[in-house]
């Protein structure tokens, strides 16, 4: 069984999408996976936004009972893949627990966009060529913390799309 660990900031919003929407998504997919989350600078037992717990109701996903939790050697080195929201916390991540870890983290759009897949999003292909440059912020999920219902909504939309994708690919992998 695959193990994936999505990380943000707080462990309150994206990375509580993320780790949903990814659990989602692998069962729809028949895909047996262990998804954890966590934040780098997460306060221990915080519950989602009330923002996130709303934009993730119309993929019919209840995180009501999610309890942050700051990230940890232990669930860094269980890990088979970890994706972040933005490159800053690639970095930062990287900084705290080492490189040896780079082969396994990836920024989450970044990765999505790296995968061949028929029907391929040219957004994401675009973000990706972009990407390449050395523009990394078109790649990141912006945290949607303290902003608006429509914010939140392009944050959980921008991270199913990716989920998607990957899933899509693991799926076909195992094939």
């Amino acid at each position: 069984m695959q193990r994936v660990l999505m990380v943000c900031t707080g462990n309150t919003c994206r990375s509580v999408m993320a780790k949903a929407l990814m659990e989602k998504y692998a069962m729809e997919a028949g895909l047996e996976l262990r998804v954890e989350s966590a934040g780098l600078a997460a306060f221990h037992g915080d519950s989602a936004t009330e923002p996130t717990v709303e934009a993730l109701a119309p993929y019919g996903i209840d995180v009501s009972q999610h309890r942050s939790r700051r990230v940890q050697l232990p669930a860094l080195e269980e890990a088979d893949v970890v994706f972040v929201m933005t490159s800053a916390h690639r970095q930062q991540l990287l900084g705290i627990f080492g490189s040896e870890y780079a082969q396994r983290v990836h920024v989450l759009r970044e990765y999505a966009g790296t995968l061949d897949s028929p029907g391929e999003n040219p957004e994401i292909r675009q973000e990706n060529s972009d990407h390449k440059s050395n523009n990394h912020t078109d790649m990141d999920v912006a945290d949607p913390f303290g902003g608006s219902p429509a914010d939140y909504r392009l944050a959980v939309d921008k991270i199913a799309e990716a989920v998607q994708r990957i899933v899509e690919a693991w799926r076909r992998a195992e094939v």
